[in-house]
């Protein structure tokens, strides 16, 4: 993927001061995330104490517009474009090891090579490449309707479970994969005995893998969109067919791609005629500004039945992008205003301003919740999202259902957010995530 944006890196002596002075930008972004980003963390606990000596494994299935790459038989995508556009879609197995730690996605996490699996009941894994929306829903129906209902929930009474992770800027097609087995393995849509109850899916676009290629992921971020909305649409009908909750989470650039998505297959639908398209809508660290945010959630909201926004006032990748797009606020980023976001390049200190009183408990549910998970981050960068806290408040949510402020989410206490801070969210109630609470 090259040439992707107008600011290519040129020389200055073009002429081109603007475009060098961003290049500039985007190096510098860079080396801030290399440098913060290698902050020591705490030791997170095992995952699963009680799990084999062998580990478990989870089957992952995938969607991609990835290029596939020659590799021998086994299953490889790069950072190219699929050509002409178009879905991979099938599955991996990755292992998770017994040293898995939660919300770490380490060395006990790895991809199972392809000639190691057997999937003869299930016939040759598909590598094909499924360019109408037509080729994606009969993916879906044939492949995925199966999965979802030979997979018991997680309790009785509860539906089936379907996860989709769309990963952010920064991301190679591996990377995604075993994040997702992360997930499914610390959401408990895999017990420790290593039964799947619930489906995984990677979504991975085709973001470039190197920290250089910001400018060229948001172009590929927003390409995405005309295969990721219909893959979502196809998944979301056999789940309501299926009576399967479907829980949507998308991090950092990857929130930017799934909101604009959303908002589109909103915008594609008759208003009297809109079916709910997925129950939980997760956004950690999203890396899309908040004005853009406000014109879209009025769009999509009515397609889901709850919103939550991860957030975090030391966000230095997310401070640094701020500063990329002219100061325009990030939605992930607390207090995202230019003299906050050098504060949190490292250039200042101190800790982030509340964002009002205690607010007193109770009252009905809102469907967006803001979640402010400042204080539960052990890493100076502030972007992976990988604390044992936060793990354990998103597993309450999506494996439970519990609501924020009650039972297993105690730990989340109510504050008050100013009026004006989005003009289109009507009833957005606001978390602070208190530290330690495990």
């Amino acid at each position: 993927m090259r040439n992707l944006d107008a600011c290519a890196f040129t020389p200055l002596a073009e002429g081109n001061l603007l475009c060098g002075m961003r290049n500039v930008l985007i190096i510098s972004i860079s080396v801030s995330l290399l440098l913060f980003g290698a902050g020591c963390a705490t030791r997170a606990p095992l995952a699963c104490p009680e799990a084999p000596a062998a580990g478990r494994t989870a089957k992952v299935f995938f969607a991609t517009d990835r290029r596939q790459l020659p590799s021998g038989g086994e299953l490889r995508f790069g950072r190219e474009r699929t050509d002409p556009p178009g879905l991979h879609l099938g599955w991996e197995r990755v292992a998770l090891g017994p040293g898995h730690r939660l919300g770490k996605v380490d060395a006990a996490i790895a991809i199972t090579p392809a000639h190691e699996q057997n999937e003869s009941a299930e016939g040759p894994r598909p590598n094909a490449l499924r360019r109408t929306d037509a080729e994606i829903a009969a993916f879906v129906e044939t492949r995925l309707r199966p999965a979802i209902r030979s997979a018991p929930p997680l309790r009785a009474g509860r539906p089936r479970q379907v996860l989709v992770f769309i990963h952010g800027y920064n991301t190679t097609f591996d990377e995604a994969v075993r994040k997702t087995a992360q997930l499914a393995g610390d959401l408990e849509l895999v017990t420790c005995g290593g039964e799947m109850r619930g489906v995984s899916v990677a979504y991975s676009w085709p973001a470039q893998g190197t920290l250089l290629s910001y400018l060229a992921d948001e172009e590929n971020a927003e390409w995405t969109q005309q295969r990721l909305a219909p893959f979502l649409q196809a998944l979301a009908r056999v789940c309501r067919q299926e009576r399967a909750e479907l829980n949507l989470v998308a991090h950092s650039m990857g929130a930017r791609a799934l909101v604009r998505s959303l908002a589109d297959l909103a915008n594609a639908g008759e208003p009297h005629r809109r079916e709910k398209l997925a129950d939980h809508v997760i956004l950690l660290a999203p890396d899309i500004g908040r004005g853009l945010f406000d014109q879209y959630v009025e769009r999509f909201l009515p397609l889901v039945g709850h919103l939550t926004i991860y957030v975090s006032a030391k966000d230095r990748a997310l401070g640094l992008s701020s500063l990329l797009h002219g100061g325009h606020q990030r939605l992930g980023l607390l207090e995202s205003t230019v003299l906050a976001a050098l504060q949190i390049t490292g250039f200042g200190r101190g800790d982030h301003r509340e964002l009002g009183y205690i607010a007193e408990q109770g009252g009905a549910p809102e469907k967006i919740d803001m979640i402010d998970v400042s204080g539960s981050f052990a890493s100076q960068l502030g972007h992976s999202y990988d604390d044992p806290a936060f793990v354990a408040d998103l597993r309450e949510l999506l494996s439970h259902d519990t609501p924020a402020g009650s039972g297993g989410r105690g730990n989340l206490q109510r504050r008050e957010i100013g009026p004006s801070t989005f003009r289109n969210v009507k009833h957005l109630r606001y978390f602070r995530l208190k530290m330690g609470a495990l």
